[in-house]
Formats: C-alpha cells, sequence, structure tokens
C-alpha cells in the first residue's frame, strides 16, 4: 500500500450539515464515514480529545495556529476557517502543494472555502477529522502553500521528514493550486448527516470543543 494512502487510512471525515459543500467525491479506500454526537448513528472510534487549528486569522494571515498537533486514535481535529480564503488540503511530505491524489483514490480536500472579513467568530466555518491512527499526516492551503502554509498531524520530531523540512520543501516548490473552486472538495460525499466532508458554521459545542478554546475563544496553549 503506498504511503499516501496510509495517511488516508488514518482519517475519517464528517460535520453537521448546516451549510452544506456540493459536488463532493467519494470517499478514499479506508475512510470510514462516522456521525457526531449531534446527528446520532455509529462511529468508527469512541470521540477523544478535540485539536483546534485556526486557517489563517481575523488579519487574514496566512497561516495555520498551531501549524502541528500530537494527537491519538480517536481524537478529532477541527479546523476553523477564517478570512479570506483558505483550504485544508492532504499531501505528502515529498509533494507539500500538492492535492494528495492516486490509483486509489483522493486525500482529503475540503475546497476553497471564502471567509468574510466581517464574519463573527460564532459563524466562522469548520472542517473536521477523527484521526484512526498515529502515522503523520500532512496539509496544506492549496492557494498559500508556497508562502509555508501548511501543516501536520503527529509529524515526527526527528529524522528526514521533520515539519520544519516540509515548510521548506513547501516554500521550495513555492506552487499553489490553479482554478481551485468552492464547490471541488474531496476525501467525502455530502448531502446527508453522516455520510462525507461539509461544512458546519457555528460555535464548538462540545466539552472538548470547550475545553480546546479559552473562555475568550481564544486557544490555549
Amino acid at each position: 500500500m503506498s504511503k499516501l494512502f496510509r495517511f488516508c487510512l488514518g482519517l475519517v471525515i464528517w460535520a453537521n450539515i448546516t451549510s452544506p459543500l456540493s459536488s463532493q467525491g467519494t470517499l478514499p479506500p479506508g475512510v470510514t464515514s462516522a456521525t457526531n454526537n449531534e446527528t446520532g448513528g455509529s462511529k468508527a472510534l469512541p470521540l477523544g480529545k478535540t485539536h483546534i487549528i485556526r486557517v489563517g486569522d481575523m488579519s487574514a494571515a496566512k497561516v495555520f495556529t498551531p501549524p502541528t498537533v500530537n494527537a491519538k486514535v480517536g481524537d478529532t481535529v477541527k479546523f476553523l476557517f477564517f478570512p479570506k480564503a483558505h483550504s485544508v488540503s492532504q499531501s505528502t511530505f515529498e509533494n507539500p502543494c500538492q492535492i494528495a491524489s492516486g490509483p486509489e483514490g483522493k486525500g482529503f480536500h475540503s475546497g476553497l472555502i471564502p471567509v468574510d472579513q466581517n464574519t463573527k467568530s460564532d459563524d466562522l466555518p469548520q472542517w473536521t477529522l477523527q484521526v484512526l491512527v498515529p502515522t503523520p499526516i500532512w496539509f496544506h492551503c492549496a492557494p498559500h502553500c508556497g508562502g509555508g502554509m501548511v501543516g501536520a498531524i503527529n509529524p515526527p520530531t526527528s529524522g528526514d521528514q521533520t515539519f520544519e523540512k516540509f515548510v521548506d520543501n513547501a516554500k521550495k516548490t513555492g506552487g499553489k493550486a490553479k482554478n481551485l473552486k468552492t464547490s471541488e472538495p474531496a476525501g467525502g460525499r455530502g448531502g446527508e448527516a453522516g455520510t462525507g466532508a461539509t461544512l458546519q458554521r457555528g460555535p464548538p459545542k462540545s466539552a472538548s470543543d470547550l475545553a480546546a478554546l479559552g473562555g475568550d475563544g481564544n486557544l490555549m496553549t
């Protein structure tokens, strides 16, 4: 099995369908659909800790904050999208600015998600993944990858594939996706709760979400 799809095996994608994305692709092999606590139904794994990553910020910075998280199997990673327009797109260490794809399917890709500068924090779009295995998962913002807007789940801290080297690879590539549209997400299928990756707007509601956020809505460090 290729390195790319060992990454894909480590993820399950879902969200509340309150603002659905259209024209989504099929689930990659080994990626199991699941539902969240609010829609009911079966889950691939019990939910663990929720890690929150900001995609940009209110100043329109082109960064993931934090850029890396260490997640256990069963944990979830929730991406909060800030202005102006970003994506969360799976890639590989070798090709940090290319949306992962192969003969067995595609890696996850949120599509380009535009956020107005005046959007309130309670209305920020969210994209959520559940981690199924502890292997490294590399991702990038397709429009801004060449500037170093990349991130990772469980990256190695030593050796030839550290996060710092991943950032260097992205900057050397200097690439970004062309003709990226909001209607081109992949890694799930929408239209029905629990069957794929869709967009959610609104504040985090679970106890683990609240634990991951400070009282003022800022990430705890």
